[in-house]
């Protein structure tokens, strides 16, 4: 069975029927030249299974035998080489084997190889350019040349890991140079040298460390080095990983008869040296003996400013971020500074479920180019956006802590030993405990109260739930007050900052530019802000993205401009395309000039709403008012989808 009499079995037993013209067109033949496949095919499968014409659909396999079918096609398979036949499949051949290439190859060329259309070849080419830009490098294209890749070696090493690690679901990938049968011997090799060198390496770094050697091996046998001039070298070469990537070097060389040069042994030992922190399992600490330099927090310090300014959450006084980011960006600015890549198995799932962290993490990670000189990978940004969440989830769970104030009339030892007793049996429930007599009642700053917890009865009414109970707080008071805390949840009062003055829906805007005007000029109008609102608004735009991922958008001024909070919604037809993302909710959100604590509050409740898929989706369904008023002030414990997010998706 040749290659494509293989194909055309192959493509017609994943698929109901296809038309000759379909056909035609897939192999780059004629009508005719596939009526002969379809005949060859029929003498390769007699007594197995057989390609039949049906009128009004084309050509259907009709198989008597399926065992006998995958066992001919398994041996065919084996005989001819497996060829991709989906797009990926060749949009992942086209890379590797064009990265590899070093002169320039037609069209009709990767065509033939391939056995589909030049028109399809050409498709898959335009994908193949679009991945290539992600890692520095250029698909060039010249009449009566062909096409041909342009880079340096480091990034070509980058994009080839890649494919790699997004080519394991694909089993027509094939890699040229060496096979993945290697894979599991360098495993071997590296493991053992670490292990007898007591080297640390997390999970994650040494799956990455593996799949850059395993390229490096193809690209060395290749001829191809990674450049490094002595003043790098020099600056490894102290390194303690750098004696580790001599042992494990000289061990490859044994097992697989490459020698490994001066550059490619520190290309190995920064590999080792930046892998420390790239595993979530150990985030939650610091580690003995950590130190953080000065100019590290200072980055740091300047990354939590951009999540403060440009999304109004201030994560400074969040110790453990501050420990967990350093533990990640002291190796990351290695990376970043020897264009070493690291690979993120999360970051699908961190995208999906955290997008405004991921958000956050993509605009601070600008920062790091000021520092370093260099854009982190999405799989690095996906990394810092997981210790940001992080961080909200934990300045979430403070914030759903309560604030007692503690009413009592026997004095100050008295009120010092409620509260003693409250911050004992409820301080998983309490935040701060104030305290005061009645005379006091009058200078009590009620903004900052959730319940009254008091000795005496009081016929005053407090603008917060109040509970009676004894000095001694005894079982029955303990009862009720766990009642008290264990009640319904808190409704989101987010209704609070819309009208349905400022909500559009079933809007057709033929750009983002033409919907932002209308908001603009709508909310404007509502809260009398000055002029130059619309143009603070694409200032903001034009220095940092907006699109929230699952299908929002969250515009809003550069700076305050507004007296109050509030929110101008447009709901779409159809998606349009914003920052590269489709969206169909705008939210256009002017944030008020004071209110610190309010604001807080205003962005953990949209940061929960827009994060949740579900309810987004019956928004967007139902575009009434009165749907969003509903949603928005559900109680926090009717989100299925947020729930399943904070335990990592399961």
């Amino acid at each position: 069975m040749d290659i494509r009499v293989y194909r055309l079995v192959d493509y017609l037993r994943t698929h109901d029927h296809a038309t000759a013209a379909f056909l035609a067109e897939y192999f780059g033949v004629s009508a005719r030249t596939v009526r002969t496949y379809v005949s060859k095919a029929n003498d390769a499968l007699e007594g197995i299974a057989r390609v039949v014409y049906l009128r009004g659909s084309g050509y259907a396999m009709h198989c008597g035998d399926e065992e006998a079918l995958a066992r001919l096609m398994s041996r065919s398979g084996e005989s001819l080489g497996r060829f991709p036949s989906t797009p990926t499949g060749r949009m992942l051949y086209l890379l590797d084997d064009l990265i590899n290439r070093d002169g320039w190859i037609t069209v009709g060329e990767l065509a033939k190889m391939l056995v589909v259309s030049e028109k399809t070849i050409s498709s898959d080419l335009g994908r193949v350019g679009d991945v290539l830009a992600r890692f520095g490098l250029a698909l060039e294209r010249r009449s009566h040349y062909g096409v041909r890749v342009s880079g340096g070696e480091a990034d070509r090493r980058l994009c080839l890991a890649s494919i790699i690690v997004e080519g394991k679901g694909c089993p027509e990938l094939v890699l040229s140079a060496t096979g993945d049968e290697t894979i599991p011997s360098i495993e071997r090799c590296v493991a053992h040298e670490l292990r007898e060198r007591s080297v640390p390496i997390s999970s994650i770094a040494l799956r990455g460390l593996i799949v850059h050697i395993r390229v490096a091996l193809q690209r060395i046998r290749r001829g191809c080095y990674v450049p490094m001039d002595s003043g790098l070298l020099e600056r490894v070469r102290p390194l303690r990983a750098y004696e580790a990537a001599s042992c494990v070097a000289a061990r490859l060389s044994e097992e697989f008869g490459v020698d490994f040069p001066e550059q490619e042994v520190a290309y190995v030992a920064i590999q080792l040296a930046s892998g420390e922190s790239l595993d979530v399992s150990g985030i939650a600490g610091a580690g003995a003996g950590f130190v953080v330099s000065d100019d590290v927090w200072g980055v740091i310090s300047e990354m939590l400013d951009v999540v403060r300014d440009e999304f109004h959450f201030d994560l400074h006084g969040d110790i453990e971020l501050r420990m967990n980011l350093a533990r990640h960006i002291m190796p990351l600015a290695l990376r970043l500074q020897y264009h070493v890549g690291s690979s993120n198995p999360l970051l699908d799932d961190i995208r999906e479920h955290y997008p405004l962290a991921y958000l956050m993490a993509l605009e601070s990670s600008k920062v790091l180019v000021r520092h370093y000189g260099s854009m982190p990978s999405d799989d690095e940004i996906g990394y810092i956006a997981l210790l940001i969440a992080l961080g909200m989830e934990r300045q979430r769970a403070q914030g759903s802590k309560k604030n007692v104030l503690i009413v009592c009339d026997v004095g100050p030892s008295g009120m010092e030993l409620l509260a003693a007793r409250c911050r004992r049996e409820f301080g998983q429930h309490v935040g701060a405990i104030h305290t005061c007599d009645v005379s006091g009642l009058d200078g009590v700053d009620w903004s900052d109260i959730d319940y009254v917890f008091t000795t005496m009865p009081l016929e005053r009414k407090f603008p917060v739930p109040a509970c009676q109970v004894s000095v001694f707080l005894d079982d029955e008071d303990i009862r009720k007050v766990r009642g008290v805390f264990a009640g319904k949840p808190s409704p989101r009062s987010l209704s609070r900052n819309f009208s349905p003055e400022l909500f559009l829906a079933h809007q057709v805007p033929s750009s983002k530019g033409e919907l932002l005007e209308v908001l603009c000029d709508l909310l404007a109008r509502h809260e009398g802000l000055s002029g130059e609102f619309l143009q603070k608004v694409l200032q903001r735009e034009a220095a940092a993205r907006t699109a929230f991922g699952n299908r929002t958008a969250i515009p809003h001024p550069i700076e305050p401009m507004g007296e109050r909070t509030m929110v101008a919604v447009a709901l779409l037809d159809r998606p349009i395309e914003w920052d590269g993302n489709p969206v169909q909710a705008v939210f256009l959100i002017s944030v008020a000039q004071d209110g610190e604590k309010e604001i807080n509050e205003f962005n953990r409740e949209m940061a929960d709403f827009l994060s949740d898929r579900g309810l987004i989706d019956q928004l967007i369904a139902d575009q009434r008012y009165e749907t969003l008023v509903r949603l928005l002030d559900a109680p926090a414990d009717r989100a299925p989808n947020r729930a399943r997010a904070r335990d990592g998706g399961r």
